[in-house]
């Protein structure tokens, strides 16, 4: 994205261990000429930003709160002071993205500041910053707040495609299970086919329409 497009990048993220990533530790390369390939496309064989990126030891959920050692701050933090349209968003929050989506899609205005959304969701996943709200929810009751929160994004966002189309290609049961007994898996189609976690990719409405 930075190379590309020499979009400017916000990082966060208080899982990794800053010496396992270089963009966390603000040792990677920053708003520099990075380095081609011969067709002139960036090279992936390593870390480098073309525009200028910034970190924070922070991760995302829907309240502002420590939670062992770690900090979480709120969607709505980040958005401030940016314009309609003008945010690539990029979540993969192992779970938190639930309470994160459903302040979204309770605020328009501030939904409308995103243009494009990358994201890997978690059905069924806990998350130690989740609101006290919907701590003590059955698994029944957290699958139908989860499927709800995604019928939403449909109202002003377009699905621009998934990681299910790969993942089931060739699958099987066998696969899935082998020859060992397998968990049940908290969401999945009628033919067993999980869709537990997937990463899935949307464009705002106006930029289409």
């Amino acid at each position: 994205v930075t190379q590309k497009f020499k979009i400017p990048v916000k990082l966060y993220d208080c899982f990794i261990p800053p010496e396992r990533s270089p963009p966390i530790s603000k040792t990677a390369p920053n708003n520099t000429v990075c380095p081609k390939n011969h067709l002139g496309e960036p090279k992936l064989d390593g870390i480098c930003y073309g525009a200028a990126y910034d970190s924070f030891r922070v991760c995302l959920a829907g309240q502002e709160v420590t939670v062992a050692g770690r900090k979480y701050n709120t969607l709505e933090a980040q958005l401030k002071g940016f314009p309609k349209l003008s945010v690539h968003l990029k979540i993969d929050v192992e779970g938190s993205e639930w309470d994160v989506l459903e302040w979204l899609v309770a605020n328009p205005d501030e939904w409308d500041k995103i243009r494009t959304l990358d994201m890997e969701i978690h059905f069924g996943f806990g998350s130690a910053a989740v609101l006290e709200k919907y701590k003590d929810l059955t698994i029944r009751e957290q699958l139908e707040r989860e499927v709800k929160i995604m019928e939403s994004l449909l109202s002003r966002f377009y699905c621009t495609g998934s990681t299910l189309e790969v993942y089931r290609q060739g699958w099987s049961p066998e696969d899935n299970c082998g020859m060992e007994p397998c968990g049940e898996p908290p969401i999945y189609l009628a033919n067993g086919f999980s869709v537990t976690a997937f990463a899935v990719s949307y464009v705002h409405k106006e930029l289409v329409d």
